[in-house]
């Protein structure tokens, strides 16, 4: 939807289409979005007005409108350009939530990523930020910010980028952003060294250690556990 927009606004600019053309093409494309979002019944009063019920936070709660017209209007505002709003602090439960279903992951990976975020996110401001706002920079700063004051390491970083990455992609499936703001960072922190052992045993590459260290969390045998 966000994208049909844009190719609209740019049809007027080019004088493809008329601004009651495309205000024409919104309604009848916004409206067909509300009926395949909207589990709900849409009710007549005898006054004429309508009404509907939406779930928020959990709980039922009615949508009073005078036209039909303007419920679609409200509806398409209660599910899609609310979310605009949403920031990484209200995506992040949710995402746990669904991992925590996953009967195929790793309930440590679930718990390790919320340690992570409890650590490197929590406390940040980039969580209170709308995600419709985050840009290349924002993230460049955070990520940039977080290596140095955490001192992390190569496969830190990697683990803690992992949770960003996670919810950028809910936030396009979901339609609050068009185009991911991670696309493009670039850091430019140094890692902490990872220390060289001298005795002779086996030494592993970051991301040879990352894959082994996956591999071995998603086993949870007592002989990979020792390991």
């Amino acid at each position: 939807m966000l994208n049909l927009d844009k190719m609209l606004k740019e049809a007027i600019s080019r004088d493809i289409l008329t601004v009651s053309e495309v205000d024409d093409m919104l309604k009848m494309t916004r409206k067909k979005l509300v009926e395949q979002k909207h589990p709900y019944a849409i009710n007549s009063r005898t006054n004429g007005r309508v009404i509907t019920t939406v779930r928020e936070d959990g709980k039922l709660k009615q949508i009073p409108a005078i036209t039909m017209e303007d419920m679609f209007d409200k509806l398409y505002l209660f599910y899609y350009e609310n979310k605009k709003k949403l920031t990484l602090n209200d995506l992040f439960p949710e995402w746990k939530a669904e991992r925590l279903k996953d009967k195929s992951l790793n309930i440590k990976t679930v718990k390790r990523d919320t340690e992570h975020w409890n650590k490197y996110y929590k406390e940040h401001s980039i969580v209170y930020v709308p995600i419709s706002k985050l840009t290349t920079k924002i993230m460049n700063d955070f990520f940039n910010s977080t290596i140095t004051k955490f001192n992390l390491s190569n496969r830190e970083y990697n683990n803690m980028k992992s949770i960003m990455i996670a919810l950028m992609r809910i936030a396009i499936d979901e339609e609050i952003i068009v185009e991911n703001p991670m696309n493009g960072i670039y850091i430019k922190s140094k890692f902490r060294a990872i220390r060289k052992k001298s005795d002779g045993s086996k030494l592993y590459l970051n991301d040879e250690f990352d894959t082994l260290d996956t591999h071995l969390e998603n086993e949870s045998t007592i002989e990979a556990l020792c390991i």
